[in-house]
């Protein structure tokens, strides 16, 4: 808390304000360069935005995602690893976030641990954009799409062993590195939190992109909107269903975790099933050298009317 500041009555509400308005100026910095850019008219191209014209995303409706989805096992598939990605990730970060809330209690040292967990997240992810190119030149795409549930299983288990069994031996160790079981518990929360996001920009999302280019043009702009528009929030608002019930029967997202332990391991055996079904489709049609085509079905139409020509009438000469 700085006394010197106008405003705030504690170190919290300060940052707050200090937070907020440091938005909102860079809001306003934005919304400056872009009146600028469009009074220069820079960066146009009438080529080129003509291009993006025809490449421009395709909408669907959440009953055409599935219609499109369900017409073939490969885009099930890729729709399969984002879903369980997604829900494995929102399901362990509800629970570390609680235990980071009980380790660290004042908003201000909470606030400070979390900027700390996205400073590393930036630098591994950097560093992953160096050495993810070579790993997914070297091995197959199989192996490089099982990194991400690998990490999330081998930094899951961590986590939740010293966060269901603190009681047991596991405090003991703890003891020995001068820590406790929910320090420890917390640190491998953070470290998989800081790992797994990594991860998924740098090898999940390559792979992800990289799994559609066997699809044809048309195919692959529908597969990518149907499961963006499915796949990712389908893999949040889910997650979040599951945490609701289990709060809401249980009391607590302490007494959920053991729970929330099990479905995640049924949900990372799921992604590992469905990236080892797609990587088989995937080797076959990249060696094959083929391409993926998913036809519409055509609707039915009436067919046209043929009009009758109409006879010529003529009077008869007076």
């Amino acid at each position: 808390y700085n006394p010197s500041l106008p405003f705030g009555t504690d170190g919290w509400s300060q940052a707050l304000v200090i937070l907020n308005g440091i938005i909102i100026f860079v809001g306003l910095v934005s919304m400056a360069l872009f009146r600028w850019l469009h009074y220069k008219n820079l960066g146009y191209d009438s080529i080129s935005h003509a291009r993006a014209d025809e490449n421009k995303k395709i909408q669907m409706g959440i009953r055409k995602n599935f219609k499109y989805l369900v017409k073939s096992k490969y885009l099930i598939c890729i729709a399969l690893v984002v879903l369980m990605f997604n829900i494995s990730l929102t399901l362990i970060e509800v629970v570390w976030k609680d235990q980071v809330k009980q380790l660290y209690p004042n908003p201000n040292d909470f606030n400070a641990y979390m900027c700390n967990v996205l400073t590393w997240t930036g630098v591994v992810a950097t560093f992953g954009a160096f050495i993810s190119g070579s790993i997914m030149r070297r091995f197959s795409w199989t192996t490089s799409a099982l990194i991400p549930p690998c990490i999330f299983l081998v930094t899951g288990v961590g986590f939740f062993s010293f966060l269901l069994f603190k009681d047991t031996a596991l405090a003991s160790l703890a003891l020995i590195v001068g820590s406790t079981p929910l320090v420890v518990g917390v640190f491998f929360g953070s470290m998989q939190n800081v790992l797994v996001r990594a991860s998924k920009y740098t090898l999940f999302d390559a792979t992800k992109e990289l799994s559609f280019i066997p699809l044809s043009k048309e195919s692959r702009m529908k597969g990518k909107a149907a499961i963006d528009g499915l796949g990712s929030r389908l893999g949040k608002s889910g997650a979040s269903v599951i945490h609701q019930g289990l709060i809401i029967g249980l009391g607590s997202t302490a007494l959920s975790a053991p729970f929330v332990g099990g479905i995640l391991v049924l949900v990372i055996g799921g992604w590992v099933a469905a990236t080892r079904v797609l990587g088989k489709e995937f080797n076959k049609l990249t060696l094959a050298h083929e391409t993926l085509e998913l036809k519409e079905e055509e609707e039915a139409k009436e067919p046209e009317k043929v009009e009758e020509p109409e006879l010529a009438t003529t009077e008869a000469p007076r």
